[in-house]
C-alpha cells in the first residue's frame, strides 16, 4: 500500500464566545483554526488528520516576545499595547498612536514602499535578501532572533515509510515555481530543515522562549 494523493484544508470555525488565552494576553480569539490533511491511498483506505493552525496567536506570539528579548538586550522597558491584527497594529502606527512596533515584514511591506515605515533592523540570524540594506538586531549589539517558520509534523509513531514519503514529495513542492513566487511575494526567505534537523530548531525554540514565559509569569 502506498500513498498516492495529499490534501490540505485550511478550517476556521467561530467561536460562540471569544476566547482569552492565558499564555498570550490580550491576543483575543474568535475562531477555531486548524488545518486538515486528507491521505488516499492505492487501496482506496483514506485518512484524515488535524492540527492547530492558530495564525493570529502565533503572530501576536512573535511579536510579543520579540520586543520583550529586544527590551531586555537593550536595557529598555517598553509598553505593550495589544490589537487584534496586524492590520490594527500598523494603522496605530501610521495614525501615531504608538511610537513603534514589531511585525511582520510581509504586513509592512506596501507602506515601507510607499516611505511611510522605515524598518529599523530585523530579528534575524543574517540580513534578510530582500531586504539588504536593513541591518539585524546582532549587528547592532543585540542579540534577538526571533524566526518565524511552518512546518509539516506527524504522529509520533507513523511508519517511516510515510515519513519518507512526506519529506520527499515536500522538497519537490518547495522548489516549484508557484511556491517560490509564494515566497518571494510574502517576503519569507527559505531555510529548508528536515528530520532530526527541524527537531533541533523547535527544541532550541522551547528553551529560548520558554525560558522568556517563566520570566513572565507563565
Amino acid at each position: 500500500m502506498r500513498i498516492t494523493s495529499i490534501e490540505l484544508f485550511h478550517v476556521s470555525v467561530p467561536l460562540r464566545q471569544t476566547f482569552w488565552p492565558s499564555w498570550i494576553p490580550g491576543y483575543p480569539q474568535t475562531h477555531n483554526r486548524f488545518t486538515l490533511a486528507k491521505l488516499g491511498t492505492d487501496e482506496g483506505i483514506e485518512g484524515y488528520a488535524a492540527g492547530q493552525s492558530m495564525g493570529k496567536e502565533r503572530q501576536g506570539l512573535g511579536d510579543l516576545l520579540g520586543g520583550y528579548l529586544l527590551g531586555s538586550e537593550a536595557g529598555a522597558k517598553f509598553g505593550f499595547v495589544p490589537f487584534d491584527s496586524g492590520g490594527e497594529q500598523l494603522a496605530a502606527l501610521l495614525g501615531g498612536h504608538i511610537g513603534a512596533t514589531v511585525a511582520e515584514v510581509q504586513e509592512i511591506g506596501g507602506q515601507v514602499e510607499a516611505g511611510k515605515v522605515r524598518i529599523l533592523a530585523v530579528a534575524t540570524e543574517q540580513r534578510m535578501e530582500g531586504l539588504p540594506d536593513v541591518p539585524t538586531m546582532k549587528e547592532k549589539g543585540w542579540n534577538v532572533v526571533v524566526p518565524k517558520f511552518r512546518g509539516l509534523v506527524v504522529k509520533k509513531g507513523t511508519p517511516p515509510e510515510v515519513v519518507d514519503y512526506l519529506i520527499s514529495r515536500s522538497l519537490v513542492a518547495v522548489q516549484t515555481p508557484t511556491f517560490k513566487d509564494y515566497l518571494k511575494k510574502s517576503m519569507i526567505e527559505p531555510n529548508y530543515l528536515v528530520g532530526e534537523g527541524f527537531a533541533e530548531l523547535i527544541q532550541n525554540q522551547e528553551q529560548t522562549f520558554g525560558k522568556v514565559l517563566k520570566e513572565l509569569g507563565f
